[in-house]
């Protein structure tokens, strides 16, 4: 898997992906477009169309902060990504 970390003011997480199996997002957590990215192997702009096609829909946390929840994600995979 690859290996994202974050790091900010709040977050020193680290999130391990494994490409190979759909258990690599948890359904409670929220994900950046960025490692949503990283984790399905789509560009920026791919995810970006998704949404707009209404298979994604990033939430909206505080003020402009967007993430996609896992639950979601995990939605997504299970019908496969196109």
């Amino acid at each position: 898997g690859i290996t994202k970390t974050r790091r900010g003011a709040h977050s020193s997480e680290q999130r391990d992906f494994d490409f190979g199996s759909h258990n690599m997002f948890t359904p409670e957590s929220f994900y950046t477009a960025s490692e949503v990215c990283a984790a399905l192997r789509i560009s920026r702009q791919t995810l970006w169309r998704m949404e707009r096609r209404g298979e994604l829909t990033p939430r909206r946390l505080t003020g402009r902060t967007l993430r996609y929840l896992g639950s979601d994600l995990l939605i997504l995979l299970a019908g496969g990504v196109q």
